[in-house]
């Protein structure tokens, strides 16, 4: 009896219940593998565009920086509305554009500046570092050598004091743009009065002449300013 009942036969009914299991059991792995396949694709996705923001930002970053830093920017004082230049970079001035930018500075000194007592040195220092036209507009500018010079009319009254606040240099072709202020304070009063901004343009050059002794204590180098030209610049434009 044993034997019988092991080897009956299996129902139909059994049959088709073991397929639809089975065939249960592999859609519900089938979607588990496309539904792990798809949280992967998501998180792929997410990294790929984290990674791609992340080049992109370098990239921005290499651009921004990757462009040449200018030497110098002008900065501008708001109380007083001074000038002044700051280097970008670190000093690298070469030989040539500090002694270029002294001699400069030194001239617009001697040619804007007004102190009875150095008078003559301011006159003395031009004609040296002039060529004949810049040196003659600055004497009839003045009106040194007649009756109403500079000196005679004002004396000791008044001073003027320049003060240079950048000088930057084109050695290659002789030409520098300096800014400096002028303050003028009258012996009569307390307190001296605004300054005034300017800005000039200058050609200048080196030359080999005779000098005397005397004369080449004040320019040694052969230092000559070729042209020279000047503008006034308002308070709320300065450096602009």
């Amino acid at each position: 009896m044993k034997n019988e009942s092991a080897l009956a036969p299996i129902a139909r009914a059994d049959i088709e219940k073991y397929r639809a299991e089975r065939r249960g059991l592999e859609i519900d792995y089938l979607d588990e593998v496309l539904e792990s396949r798809k949280r992967a694709w998501i998180v792929a996705t997410g990294f790929g565009t984290l990674a791609s923001v992340c080049v992109i930002a370098v990239l921005g970053v290499v651009m921004r920086y990757s462009q040449p830093v200018p030497e110098h920017m002008l900065t501008i004082n708001k109380d007083t509305g001074e000038v002044q230049e700051v280097s970008l970079v670190r000093g690298e001035k070469t030989y040539g554009d500090v002694v270029d930018s002294f001699w400069i500075a030194q001239y617009v000194v001697h040619h804007e500046s007004y102190d009875f007592y150095a008078a003559q040195g301011d006159y003395d220092a031009i004609g040296l570092m002039s060529t004949g036209d810049v040196a003659d507009e600055f004497r009839v500018t003045n009106a040194y050598g007649t009756s109403s010079a500079i000196d005679k009319r004002l004396g000791d009254s008044e001073n003027t004091r320049v003060h240079v606040t950048s000088v930057i240099t084109d050695v290659a072709h002789g030409v520098s743009t300096i800014r400096y202020t002028t303050t003028k304070k009258y012996r009569t009063r307390p307190l001296p009065e605004p300054p005034q901004y300017w800005i000039a343009t200058i050609g200048y050059r080196y030359v080999v002449r005779p000098m005397t002794a005397s004369q080449r204590y004040i320019n040694p180098l052969g230092f000559q300013v070729t042209s020279f030209r000047t503008n006034a610049e308002s308070a709320g434009r300065v450096g602009g």
